[in-house]
């Protein structure tokens, strides 16, 4: 996963975490989302660990060392994003619905 170029350095870290969860199914070894992202482990340990605490990240520690997933909470904003984009869609057809009825009625 290659990072985007950016002037927030910190911003784009959570970022690349946050996507490598997502697009990764299952769990992962904090190494694996080093890897993933090109980011060092321990920048990926504190900014999971950080997710982790609202919900983003799952952590599972095992012999083997902490293992994380995609918490409840990240696809859940985005299914409220898709929520609220869906209410203003439906607003905006009830709108011009209402505008253009009379144009839909037949003239004699």
């Amino acid at each position: 996963m290659t990072r985007p170029e950016t002037s927030h350095e910190s911003t784009a870290a959570v970022v690349a975490v946050c996507t490598c969860l997502v697009e990764h199914a299952g769990w992962i070894a904090t190494s694996g989302v080093a890897d993933r992202t090109g980011l060092g482990r321990d920048t990926c340990r504190r900014i999971l660990a950080e997710l982790a605490t609202h919900g983003w990240a799952e952590r599972a520690a095992d012999d083997a060392g902490d293992r994380w997933t995609c918490g409840a909470a990240l696809p859940r904003l985005g299914l409220t994003w898709m929520r609220v984009q869906a209410e203003q869609a439906e607003a905006l057809r009830n709108r011009f619905q209402d505008a253009l009825r009379p144009f839909n009625q037949e003239t004699p």
